[in-house]
């Protein structure tokens, strides 16, 4: 899934620290979900976190928010 997140992401983006950060967390296992990150980034959690790869994930309530997740 990650991988294809990366691909929609422009070059310049991919050297984001916000990006660069939420992918090693994500590659362990970690997840941050918050109404700071970007969309896509959001939709790649939820999609991880639904799959069983995100094993620990840390949110607000906006994770809550229209996803059937327990």
């Amino acid at each position: 899934v990650m991988s294809m997140v990366m691909k929609r992401i422009s070059n310049h983006d991919r050297k984001l620290p916000q990006i660069q950060r939420i992918n090693e967390m994500l590659m362990r296992g970690i997840g941050v979900h918050h109404g700071g990150l970007l969309p896509l980034l959001k939709e790649a959690v939820e999609l991880l976190f639904g799959k069983g790869v995100v094993k620990v994930l840390l949110a607000t309530e906006t994770f809550a928010m229209g996803v059937n997740m327990p």
